[in-house]
């Protein structure tokens, strides 16, 4: 078993969602491509800029995170530690 994973995004001032990955294939990844999500094993998709958390009890391995949000123009700072 592995540890625990806790991903947390607080104190959004914009629409930002998380994705969570076991794997990367380079490709585009959007739910509008299809397929665009297959590997995709956890996300947080709160509305408006609520705070967004995924948490794995058994995480192990290499994931990856994808930060987007719904619209194409807004930018946001992200602080990862």
């Amino acid at each position: 078993m592995g540890n625990a994973l806790d991903i947390s995004m607080t104190g959004l001032s914009a629409d930002l969602d998380m994705f969570l990955f076991n794997s990367c294939t380079g490709e585009i990844v959007a739910a509008v491509v299809e397929g665009g999500l297959n590997n995709c094993i956890a996300k947080s998709t709160n509305s408006n800029s609520s705070d967004e958390r995924i948490y794995l009890p058994n995480a192990s391995g290499t994931y990856y995170l994808v930060v987007d949000a719904p619209q194409t123009s807004l930018r946001a700072i992200i602080h990862l530690s």
